[in-house]
């Protein structure tokens, strides 16, 4: 496939077999004065014994070829983040997201921000939110120069006298605009179910800006789950906290997901809306996206129709303007294989305009016939306007035949919009697990138009083996980087090394696909 090319990078936090596993990608603008953009990689290293710390690493994506930089050339840009005061680990990040605004970012702002979960005082788990400069240095008093650290650091503890349980906070999922910076995660009660717990802080301080209260989604007697959190960018609800979630009661096997949206400027809750499923069948989110001025949220996970048998992939939408006709849901299993499960993992929705339809990307896994207990990668496109319910425009099932391996799983997926449906793409990253039993790095790209009227279309595809037979290589997740046209994609996870064990991998795509 050479007009399918990546080039990779490795880093390894130390010359020893320690894992360091990359978990998500940021990418920021605006950096250097020459076009590139600067791709940040997020995951905990592991450089010392049992503790766990915060480690981003950096890359130039040389967007303009003017440039003397080599492409992907790693960044001095490094930061490795504990908190020393209750001790050093695990500090564990879940997700990164840089900023861009209408004006270039002075670098003594916070552009760059983390979140994830580190010991509290005695044994619960805290959120921690942090806040770098775009070289993730700051400014010191005592010197002249920056040094290595956030400008500001967030501790959430929801509980704070943690006697009766071990309480856990976890902040999972993370968004940001020029005002505010938002998160989500899981968020312990004491009779030891979980709520789904934002945090809305101001972007410039990390102080918060509404009171962590009013913001808490709680169903007694069910333990909920975050699946994303998104702020608005536009339109009536431009500036609105978006926030979406599975809840389960295991006393009564009862499962539903419930939307909400907030206006971050008044804490008012501007629409909710919960999909509970009848007749005792469950369901579980795994993802969620919003159109670009909210006026829909889309949500992606598993549907068990009866509480038993072979999941179908879903698809919904949730109207939280109170419109009765704004909600729809789809479901989906392979044409006569109602018992072969379908599970979504990851979900990308691009919409170009308020009149054009929004296309809908979902990826995951189907099992493959029973008895064979193998899975492959699982890939549906969807589009409707408006409120209007969907059309499946294609699927595909994706595996390594002849080569068959005994799993192939989709992790994530992202579009890029084009002028017509010739010129739209969808990237897949997952892994596929070869004759060994390890996994390797997989990436998809799949033109639209091929897809037409073909329920299995042949995907140009890079399989990547690091270190053959031993140890995993895995995608975590993917970025689209802008402006679109350029068709670079840039894909983070892990590969393994029989030097120094798990370290981060980065690759770039670039797609000169007719």
């Amino acid at each position: 496939m050479e007009n399918w090319l990546p080039e990779g990078r490795r880093w390894t936090g130390a010359f020893v077999p320690k894992p360091d596993r990359a978990v998500d990608v940021g990418v920021s603008g605006y950096n250097n004065g020459l076009g590139d953009d600067i791709v940040y990689v997020l995951g905990p290293t592991n450089p010392y014994a049992d503790e766990v710390f915060v480690q981003i690493t950096t890359y130039l994506s040389s967007n303009n070829p003017s440039t003397e930089c080599i492409d992907g050339d790693m960044l001095p840009y490094q930061a490795t983040w504990f908190d020393v005061t209750t001790g050093r680990g695990p500090h564990i990040p879940f997700a990164i997201k840089c900023i861009e605004t209408a004006q270039p970012i002075d670098n003594d702002e916070p552009a760059v921000f983390v979140c994830g979960s580190k010991p509290g005082s005695l044994t619960n788990r805290n959120y921690f939110i942090l806040g770098y400069a775009k070289d993730l240095r700051r400014k010191v008093p005592w010197s002249p120069n920056r040094v290595e650290g956030p400008i500001w650091v967030k501790e959430f503890d929801y509980q704070p006298d943690d006697t009766i349980l071990p309480m856990v906070d976890e902040a999972t999922h993370i968004d940001a605009n020029a005002a505010y910076v938002v998160v989500t995660g899981i968020s312990q009660n004491t009779d030891g179910t979980f709520s789904i717990q934002p945090l809305v802080l101001d972007r410039m301080t990390g102080e918060m800006a509404i009171p962590p209260h009013t913001l808490r989604l709680t169903e007694p007697g069910f333990t909920g789950e975050p699946v994303g959190v998104r702020i608005a960018q536009a339109g009536v609800y431009g500036d609105c906290l978006f926030i979406a979630g599975s809840f389960h009661n295991p006393a009564t096997g009862q499962w539903k997901i419930r939307g909400r949206v907030t206006k971050i400027s008044n804490a008012a809750h501007l629409g909710d809306a919960t999909y509970s499923p009848a007749n005792g069948a469950r369901v579980r989110a795994s993802a969620m996206d919003l159109e670009v001025d909210g006026l829909g949220l889309y949500v992606a996970g598993t549907h068990w129709q009866g509480g038993s048998g072979a999941g179908k992939a879903m698809v919904m939408r949730m109207d939280l303007s109170g419109n009765p006709g704004g909600d729809w849901l789809r479901l989906f299993s392979l044409p006569g294989g109602t018992s072969r499960e379908c599970v979504l993992n990851a979900m990308s929705v691009v919409k170009s305009g308020p009149t054009d339809p929004a296309m809908i990307a979902v990826t995951g896994y189907v099992e493959r016939p029973a008895g064979q207990g193998r899975t492959d990668m699982l890939t549906l496109l969807y589009s409707g306007i408006g409120s209007n319910a969907p059309d499946l425009r294609w699927y595909a099932v994706e595996s390594e035949e002849p080569a068959d391996p005994p799993f192939a799983i989709g992790k994530a997926v992202v579009m890029r919009p084009g002028a017509d449906l010739a010129d739209w793409r969808v990237y897949v990253a997952g892994f596929v697990t070869n004759a060994s039993g390890n996994k390797d790095w997989r990436t998809l790209m799949y033109k639209s138009i091929d897809l037409e009227g073909s329920p299995y279309p042949i995907a140009n595809t890079i399989r990547k083996d690091f270190a053959g037979s031993i140890g995993d290589d895995e995608p975590a997740a993917m970025f689209l980087l802008q402006p679109a046209t350029q068709r670079k994609v840039v894909v983070v996870g892990t590969s393994y090394s029989f030097d120094t064990g798990d370290d981060f991998y980065s690759h770039k795509y670039n797609d000169t696909t007719p």
